[in-house]
């Protein structure tokens, strides 16, 4: 009897150790999106927690370079400023202080200068019909919605 629930519980942590690398293969995924998801699976809190530790451990998650990852990319690739990426990521239902750690980290400003600059100077060109107060009002307006 007592040899037959070891075996259930070794296979339980095997399913669960399973079901997040299939979760992992698909899509990268923060810890804490990962427990949720496992929890949603209905697994114990027990055997997530020695899931997610052991996927730290085999470097299947990491989420410090996920958190590079995602600002670099919203940075360099969407054009989005620091308070956009800040608004995205906690969309995500991430903690706000490691948000905020993480921005500090990994937002450059060099980029962000490199940015404003190619965006104003295109939209520049785009609206050199308009009036120059017209036309600095959309530029600002743009910068705006960019998260600058």
């Amino acid at each position: 009897m007592i040899l037959k629930n070891q075996k259930k519980n070794q296979k339980s942590k095997r399913n669960c150790l399973d079901a997040a690398t299939l979760l992992l293969n698909r899509k990268a995924y923060f810890s804490w999106q990962l427990e949720k998801k496992l929890l949603g699976k209905e697994y114990t809190p027990e055997e997530v927690k020695i899931t997610i530790d052991q996927c730290f451990n085999s470097l299947l998650l990491d989420d410090t370079l996920l958190f590079k990852y995602h600002i670099k990319d919203m940075q360099i690739e969407k054009k989005w400023g620091r308070f956009k990426i800040r608004h995205a990521l906690l969309r995500k239902y991430l903690p706000q202080d490691i948000v905020e750690k993480m921005i500090q980290k990994y937002y450059s400003q060099e980029i962000e200068d490199k940015v404003k600059l190619f965006l104003t100077k295109k939209k520049e060109i785009d609206y050199c019909d308009l009036s120059a107060c017209v036309r600095e009002q959309k530029i600002r307006t743009f910068l705006y919605s960019r998260g600058f």
